[in-house]
């Protein structure tokens, strides 16, 4: 048997179990990496409640991502997962600690999280929605980002994978990928950490992050929630397994 043959009796075994099932949920949303005021989760929060969409939220690292732990209810239709930790450092100057926090936080706390969510959602009769908030670090070499890139990276390419596999089942997967987004605590981070490797002043630090930008403003954060606001309004399911870029016109 070719392998088109096997994933075509894949998809029609899937579509048979779960397609006469699926309908719009009741609009309940995990956001995981979301505590600190300011980030990006915390505005995706912000906007489903505008939206009327109830809303758990929590920091990913400060709970056991190899465990079942995350507060998933079988109703919940929305996960979005807006982790993400760096160390602005050369490789030889990161320990095992800062390494493994960094692949922990970006990348495997939403795999696990991702795990977690389909697991306990699979049999409800709901469409459900993944969104992944990425970087365009996963397809740029950033100075003393490597681990951080690299995580992005690892991101970009699960969410494809998982979006083939979950089409059938009635889940939507996007991965949005925002360039410099102002006012962040990641970005601030990355400002100070210019400033700190380059002995730059803020101003320069800015300047020379922001370097490559055409458009005059950084990006938003209200622009990345609006984003996923209308991706899991029901009316855009061929979006599914989509890289969205924010890159404002960069090259």
């Amino acid at each position: 048997m070719s392998k088109f043959a096997l994933s075509n009796n894949y998809i029609d075994q899937q579509k048979s179990i779960h397609s006469a099932k699926i309908k719009e949920g009741n609009r309940r949303a995990i956001i995981v990496g979301s505590d600190f005021e300011s980030n990006i989760g915390f505005h995706i929060c912000n906007k489903f409640a505008k939206d009327g969409i109830s809303v758990k939220s929590f920091n990913k690292s400060i709970m056991d991502m190899t465990s079942n732990n995350l507060p998933i209810n079988e109703e919940d239709d929305i996960l979005v997962l807006a982790n993400g930790h760096t160390y602005l450092d050369w490789i030889e100057n990161l320990n095992d600690e800062q390494i493994s926090t960094m692949i922990n936080d970006t990348f495997l706390a939403s795999v696990r999280s991702t795990n977690q969510f389909v697991k306990k959602t699979i049999d409800s009769p709901y469409k459900k929605y993944i969104i992944f908030i990425g970087s365009m670090a996963y397809k740029n070499v950033l100075n003393g980002s490597s681990v951080y890139c690299a995580s992005k990276a690892a991101i970009s390419h699960f969410a494809k994978c998982i979006a083939w596999e979950l089409a059938p089942k009635g889940y939507n997967v996007i991965t949005i990928n925002p360039s410099n987004t102002e006012g962040t605590p990641m970005t601030e981070e990355t400002i100070k950490g210019l400033m700190r490797y380059r002995s730059l002043s803020r101003e320069e630090a800015e300047g020379y992050w922001g370097a490559t930008l055409p458009k005059h403003e950084w990006l938003q954060p209200e622009e990345i929630a609006e984003i996923c606001s209308f991706f899991v309004n029901g009316k855009a399911d061929y979006m599914s397994g989509s890289q969205i870029d924010l890159a404002g016109g960069q090259r």
